[in-house]
């Protein structure tokens, strides 16, 4: 890639160069890792021109400018030249990195079962793809290109993202120790770890559906585990009116650990809803208006309070939906739109850069602990017992439903045993150790 007069010959050969390496990569036979095939649009397409389909040739030929033209900008606004297999190196080393994390969780003895559709067969897969990625050697200008680097994190990140979002939900494990965490800060003034409050209030909207509460604690953990209140057509007793809580079917799946990456009826799985980013990204970075408008309620949160949120939203809405061209700034969109997104990569607790598989391992040893502590007998396949849940939710709804207040909490010896097992597993724990690198 130069400047000057020869620059469009140049181009050319380069382009013929970004072609050459993609049909290499495919006549050469082996795996195409998932990340790859998801993240690369010109790999379907050019296959499908090997193949004799090709319908997206026009398409092809402009993303390949498109890459061409970014990688040219990219190197070019550096001051000091970074090396050319640098974004690759990063794209290998957080594949690396994640592979770790992955194996310990399928390592543990709460994934015994290697059945299909189960979700440690699941993550053996996402463990083959990562691998599968790593053994690819493709240093060459397409597979080095920042922009298809890029794409295979962020494809990575997905799919750590989304598993991650699944074991929170295998077997409420994760969920019974930020239930009990909140029990303890509400009612006695316990003081959480850092990890575990910034990982409540990221996902409140799976741990806690209507806010944490600071009563009913049991009915908050039975909307958690999927429960919703159901006719129950052949109940006689008219105390509850011939209605009961009930799990659905694909809630009690989805604890299980079973269910489709396309089962979309749990919002425990609904990982675009916790971050705009994956929104995005699900979209192929084409936004509509129901995203622009949610970009628009994060920057309103962040703005003044003294502009009322609606008039900013009215005007910002008009804008975008305005047919004059002259009427909208393409560069404030785009601002405002960086802004939201890297919300997800930055601050105190990025909610697209926590490392789930690690969290979901420290809150199994502090559940496995605790039940260790209150049963002679070990689990069974990592079946550890919830009955402390259960204990704290009981004794947590008499004290709070109490108006006199003149009774005590109870269950001291359990609740004991509880902050030390909390205390001893994440008690000197620092955010940045449950974070991703290399992204």
């Amino acid at each position: 890639m130069r400047r000057g007069n020869d620059s469009a010959a140049i181009d050319d050969n380069c382009l013929h160069m970004l072609s050459h390496a993609v049909i290499q990569h495919l006549e050469s036979g082996p795996f195409i890792a998932n990340s790859i095939h998801v993240s690369c649009q010109s790999v379907t397409e050019v296959r499908s021109y090997l193949v004799g389909h090709n319908p997206h040739a026009l398409r092809s030929a402009f993303g390949l400018c498109l890459l061409l033209n970014s990688c040219k900008s990219y190197f070019f606004a550096m001051e000091n030249k970074a090396a050319a297999s640098s974004c690759r190196l990063q794209a290998l080393q957080f594949a690396q990195g994640a592979i770790p994390s992955i194996v310990a969780v399928l390592d543990n003895s709460t994934m015994p079962c290697r059945c299909p559709d189960t979700l440690a067969s699941r993550l053996e897969k996402l463990q083959g793809d990562m691998k599968a990625f790593v053994s690819v050697r493709c240093f060459d200008l397409y597979f080095q290109s920042q922009w298809v680097c890029g794409s295979h994190i962020l494809s990575m990140l997905e799919a750590l993202f989304y598993y991650g979002l699944r074991l929170f939900s295998y077997r409420n494990y994760v969920g019974s120790v930020v239930h009990m965490i909140n029990i303890l800060r509400q009612l006695i003034g316990f003081k959480p770890v850092a990890i575990l409050e910034h990982v409540s209030q990221a996902f409140e909207y799976i741990f806690f559906p209507g806010g944490q509460p600071s009563r009913n604690f049991r009915a908050c953990w039975t909307r958690y585990r999927g429960g919703r209140l159901r006719f129950n057509s052949v109940s006689h007793s008219h105390k509850t009116g011939c209605h009961s809580v009930q799990v659905p079917a694909h809630a009690a799946k989805a604890t299980a650990g079973f269910g489709r990456r396309a089962d979309t009826k749990d919002a425990r799985l609904d990982y675009k809803r916790v971050s705009l980013l994956f929104e995005v990204k699900s979209k192929d970075f084409c936004i509509d208006t129901a995203t622009w408008d949610r970009i628009l309620q994060s920057g309103d949160k962040r703005g003044d309070d003294a502009t009322p949120p609606k008039a900013i939203k009215k005007a910002a809405c008009c804008s975008l939906h305005s047919h004059d061209s002259h009427s909208v700034n393409h560069q404030s969109r785009l601002e405002s739109l960086q802004e939201a997104v890297s919300q997800d990569l930055t601050g105190i607790m990025p909610v697209a850069k926590i490392n789930l598989f690690k969290v979901y391992l420290a809150c199994v040893r502090i559940v496995e602990s605790i039940s260790s502590s209150t049963h002679d007998e070990p689990a069974e396949n990592g079946q550890h017992c919830l009955c402390y849940i259960d204990t704290l939710l009981s004794a947590a709804d008499r004290y709070t439903h109490c108006a006199s207040r003149r009774r005590t909490l109870g269950c001291r010896e359990l609740i004991k045993t509880c902050e030390k097992a909390i205390m001893d597993e994440l008690g000197h724990a620092r955010v940045e150790e449950y974070l991703w690198e290399h992204v």
